[in-house]
């Protein structure tokens, strides 16, 4: 066939069709439940010895796979692998991965400097008395509200990665010092405090960037429209966590006591100790006041191009900015290598440089549950990897990057591994921030818009018909709570929040050309599946979203065990609560607007 079209002559009873959706839903499947084959595999000149080769299927591997299956099968072609790539009908693919790789750059390195941890320290300072005499009547509960907040505020500026990768080591790392076990409460609140933040800017959701290509929808239109539905439910959220599923003490004391802050710290708090000063987590100011003020120019421009009709390619707005904060934490990097070298020369290089060194971030892990960790080959040691973080100016204490034991001199891999670790101690800001960005998301991304473009005419009219017939009933109430709903459960069953944008978004817009809906219909549709696909990360299963596998990773990481099922009977009534409210907020504005 020439293109995707021509399923639309063969019809549903083709065999074409059918083995497309049949590998879209398996592929979905597999994503959504990865597991891995062990291999073995013998060497030696006698084979007596194996060993085993683990072969991953997750949301990394089997996309691209499948994808290759169906060109095998001539069911994709040059045509849908173009459109899949470049984009047709308003989305552009590797514009949106672009815009997000460069604005994930801009943001972990912002997160690099320590400006998280100081905003948290920061709060924790205020919310804990400031001696053991003070009344600490309520204070537990002041700082649960003080971070609900900072998360919020965070998310909205650099999404919800950055706060998931910074703000889940913090919180896992400040309730064991303070003794508040299990720390449900506070990572529950993290999790989904950060997915709703997310929705209100586009630059903050690769989702939402699909969303606004698919139906042209300026930036500064799209924050307009989802900005108050969000704030009700952010507002309403805190007092349903604090009432209903965490009304209890143990989850969030009434009391917090001042406590050391040292990482070294495991017996929980310690009354009567001083906490450090949050100005001493904060590893390089003049970054985090640079990588704020760029940020904000970058999102003011890009708010104030939309606003003005202004036609810019996005990417090119944001790919100009991550390379000018590259070269800052470069130029930072090469300023300092002379201490770098100093500091591994001297005798004081394993002492930590701050109370809380060793704390944050740690190597990323593979986000795809059950899978192994991605290291750096600078890396590949049988300890844990290093921290990422900057080194001050006054400070004696870089990573350690060398490995345990050494590749011979003559391999390849060896000769990679020095030039690999060479460049790692010379730029290790930038060098490590690379290995953190979210790059997994770019095969799978663009394998899914791919399978969603091979599904073609045939399966889209046939889910088109089905919204169709459901919105004629129940009008527009019925076509923004309906479309919340199945975008939510789509989530958990399409590859993540990002298959059941693209996949929505394909089905909308066949509705809107051939039905042609009123603007109060389409447009409460549209932006009910904006809410519906940041809040559904924060549903039932932790792969509705990258940022849940994410977030369980780490968690596992810090020894922190949270089941499938408590994932989703606590997000059950989260979820529930805020759709109700930011539903209720967008079926006003769909009635008072259009």
């Amino acid at each position: 066939m020439s293109d995707s079209s021509s399923q639309s002559d063969e019809g549903i009873s083709h065999w074409k069709p059918i083995l497309t959706l049949v590998v879209f839903l398996l592929t979905n499947i597999v994503v959504i439940f990865p597991f891995s084959i062990r291999v073995p595999i013998p060497f030696g000149r006698q084979h007596h010895s194996k060993r085993i080769l683990r072969i991953p299927f997750n949301l990394v591997t089997v996309p691209p796979v499948s994808v290759l299956f169906l060109i095998c099968a001539q069911i994709v072609n040059g045509t849908i692998l173009r459109k899949g790539i470049l984009g047709a009908d308003g989305i552009k693919p590797i514009d949106i991965m672009a815009l997000f790789i460069s604005l994930a750059y801009i943001a972990i390195s912002l997160d690099a400097t320590g400006l998280l941890r100081f905003l948290a320290f920061y709060l924790l300072s205020k919310a804990s008395p400031s001696s053991p005499t003070t009344s600490s009547s309520n204070n537990g509960t002041r700082l649960y509200f003080y971070l609900y907040i900072l998360f919020f505020t965070t998310g909205v500026v650099v999404g919800n990665d950055p706060v998931i990768l910074s703000g889940t080591a913090f919180l896992a790392y400040m309730t064991r010092v303070a003794g508040i076990v299990p720390p449900t409460a506070w990572i529950f609140a993290q999790f989904s405090v950060a997915n709703i933040a997310s929705t209100i800017l586009v630059s903050s959701n690769p989702t939402n960037l699909v969303l606004t290509g698919a139906f042209h929808i300026s930036f500064i239109t799209y924050t307009l429209n989802v900005l108050l539905p969000s704030i009700a439910s952010f507002v309403f959220l805190f007092p349903y966590l604090i009432y209903v599923p965490f009304n209890s003490p143990i989850l969030i004391p009434k009391s917090i006591h001042p406590f050391s802050l040292s990482p070294e710290s495991t017996e929980g708090p310690s009354e009567g100790q001083a906490n450090i000063s949050p100005i001493s987590v904060l590893i390089d100011k003049a970054g985090a006041i640079f990588g704020t003020i760029l940020l904000a120019i970058t999102l003011a421009v890009l708010l104030a191009t939309s606003a003005a009709g202004v036609h810019v390619e996005v990417w090119s707005i944001t790919v100009p900015a991550a390379i000018v904060m590259l070269i800052r934490d470069m130029w930072y990097d090469l300023k300092n290598r002379h201490k770098h070298k100093a500091a591994q020369a001297g005798a004081e290089m394993d002492q930590p440089r701050s109370p809380v060194d060793g704390m944050e971030l740690r190597d990323l892990t593979n986000i795809a549950n059950g899978t192994p960790k991605y290291q750096s080959m600078a890396t590949l040691t049988q300890e844990p990897a290093n921290d990422l973080h900057r080194v001050n100016k006054g400070s004696s204490h870089i990573p350690d990057l060398q490995p345990t034991k050494q590749p011979a001199p003559s391999s390849l891999i060896a000769r990679i591994h020095r030039q690999y670790t060479t460049l790692t101690e010379t730029l290790p800001t930038p060098t490590i921030i690379f290995t953190r960005l979210p790059f997994p998301l770019i095969p799978f991304a663009f394998s899914m818009f791919i399978l969603v473009q091979a599904l073609g005419s045939p399966w889209i009219s046939v889910f088109t018909s089905f919204w169709t017939a459901w919105v004629n009933k129940t009008g527009t109430v019925g076509a923004i709570v309906g479309c919340y709903v199945i975008t939510v459960i789509g989530c958990n069953i399409f590859g993540t929040n990002i298959g059941a944008t693209i996949l929505f978004s394909r089905i909308l817009q066949r509705w809107i050309q051939d039905h042609n809906p009123s603007s109060r219909m389409s447009k409460g549709a549209i932006y009910a599946l904006a809410l519906g696909s940041n809040y559904g990360a924060f549903s039932g299963t932790f792969a509705a979203s990258l940022a849940g596998l994410l977030w369980k990773s780490i968690l596992n990481q810090k020894g922190i065990r949270v089941s499938q099922r408590q994932f989703a009977k606590l997000n059950l009534g989260i979820n529930l609560v805020c759709m109700v409210t930011g539903c209720a907020v967008l079926i006003g504005q769909a009635y008072i607007r259009y």
